[in-house]
């Protein structure tokens, strides 16, 4: 803490000297100078004992105001380094040196940071612009903010971060054609409504916990009880899934008994359809019928590989309007064989009449 007194008031003394050297050369002199000389060492002297007299916040707003004085006679504080925002609330984008420039209130035609930064240390406003301009340089880099922007992008950036702008910076920033005025008047607004409906919150949240101590005392629930209800839906989840299991293992074998009962119904010939719709005596009654009638009817030999009565079975059902091929009919002549348990040895050589084709119809 002394070397920091010790640090202010070094600061203090040459601010002091500095101002006594500019003050004595604009007025005129009307003592010898080693007369002014003697009272300049004498004011310094008092000056000093002050200094050394005053506690360490005294000193800091002494610096302060001190600080202020000399960014006073400064360039970026020169007449005519003052904002147009009536300019550039009307651009269409502005860079991050411009934005940060004029959120200090200062025009970027003639106030940048090249020229701010060689008084950083011992000027305020050029402490205050490095802080503001690394915000923004750290909001670019991280996404918040693109290279450059619409100033009321900014201006909605600053506003978020309570990042202090002039409220001129404000009411002359346009968006598609009409100025800007909400800005403060939104925060107000809802800083109103949240006020007035502060009671209302409050009538509620007691009202909330009125419910929530009711509640408690009507389920009257203990932890132990709860552990219970977690053990017990933790049991019935792994039933669940045990069932779940079983009924997906029973489906699949269901599965693969059905396709084993397909294959072989295929490789009997069977059709599942036909054997739904007729009894088995039926069945084997009508393929006794269908056997006979193409031995001795069509001259079917099972015993040749290529028979000529099949093409005319099917041409006698194609004539009748009954569709029908070759394939279909050697196949359930086959299923006849084999039911009816016929060799090929059992069946007698004889010559049969020709079947008499069926005649067109007219």
């Amino acid at each position: 803490m002394r070397g920091q007194s010790e640090a202010l008031i070094g600061f203090l003394d040459k601010h002091w000297c500095a101002k006594m050297a500019t003050e004595r050369a604009s007025s005129p002199l009307d003592t010898t100078p080693e007369e002014a000389l003697r009272i300049l060492e004498e004011r310094r002297s008092a000056y000093l004992r002050e200094l050394s007299q005053s506690t360490p916040e005294q000193l800091i707003g002494m610096t302060q105001w001190a600080m202020y004085e000399q960014d006073q006679d400064r360039p970026f504080n020169e007449f005519g380094t003052e904002a147009d925002y009536q300019h550039y609330g009307r651009c269409a984008f502005l860079t991050v040196s411009e934005a940060v420039t004029l959120s200090m209130g200062k025009d970027p035609r003639f106030v940048n940071w090249p020229m701010v930064q060689q008084y950083l240390g011992t000027s305020a406003f050029a402490f205050q612009y490095a802080s503001r301009l690394d915000l923004v340089e750290r909001a670019v880099a991280w996404g918040e903010l693109p290279n450059q922007f619409s100033p009321l992008v900014f201006l909605t950036w600053a506003h978020k971060y309570k990042v202090p702008v002039p409220d001129a910076f404000v009411h002359n920033t346009f968006a598609r054609g009409e100025p800007i005025q909400y800005w403060h008047d939104l925060c107000a607004a809802f800083a109103e409504e949240l006020n007035a409906t502060k009671a209302e919150l409050e009538a509620t949240r007691e009202s909330l916990a009125a419910l929530r101590d009711e509640h408690c005392r009507q389920t009257q629930q203990t932890f132990d009880e709860w552990i219970d209800s977690q053990d017990e839906i933790d049991r019935l989840q792994a039933e669940h899934e045990q069932n779940l299991a079983f009924l997906q293992d029973a489906l699949a074998l269901a599965n693969d008994r059905n396709a084993a009962l397909i294959e072989q119904i295929n490789a009997k010939g069977v059709e599942p359809a036909q054997d739904a719709a007729l009894g088995a005596t039926e069945r084997n009654s009508l393929l006794t019928i269908v056997i006979a009638a193409a031995i001795d009817a069509y001259r079917y030999d099972p015993k040749c590989d290529r028979n000529p009565a099949t093409k005319e079975i099917a041409d006698a059902a194609v004539l009748l309007g009954l569709k029908m091929t070759d394939e279909t009919v050697l196949k359930y002549l086959k299923i006849a064989l084999k039911l009816k348990g016929l060799s090929l040895s059992s069946i007698p050589r004889r010559k049969t009449k020709s079947a008499k084709p069926i005649p067109k119809s007219a």
